[in-house]
Parts: C-alpha cells; structure tokens; sequence
C-alpha cells in the first residue's frame, strides 16, 4: 500500500509541476499580448495623428 501511495504521489507531482510550467507560459503569453495590443493602441494613434 505505501509503494503504490508514493507513486500515486509522484505522478500527482510531476502533473502539478507540468501544469504550474503551462500557467506561467500562459502568464508570460498574456504579458506580451498586453504589450502587443498597447503598442498597437500607440501605433493607431500615431497613424490617426499624421493623416491629420
């Protein structure tokens, strides 16, 4: 029983491991989408201001 429990453990481990990875790759993502739509915010701007 304790064999079995200590795998059971190890596997819940690895898949809370593989998914905080997948949380702070979609943080990351979302961080740069900000940035992204920020700079195209500025962007739109910039182009509204010269055709002016």
């Amino acid at each position: 029983m304790h064999v079995s429990c200590a795998r059971y453990w190890k596997v819940v481990e690895e898949e809370r491991i593989k998914l905080q990875a997948d949380v702070d790759l979609a943080a990351a993502r979302l961080m740069r989408a900000g940035k992204l739509t920020q700079a195209l915010a500025d962007e739109k701007t910039r182009w509204e201001d010269s055709v002016k």
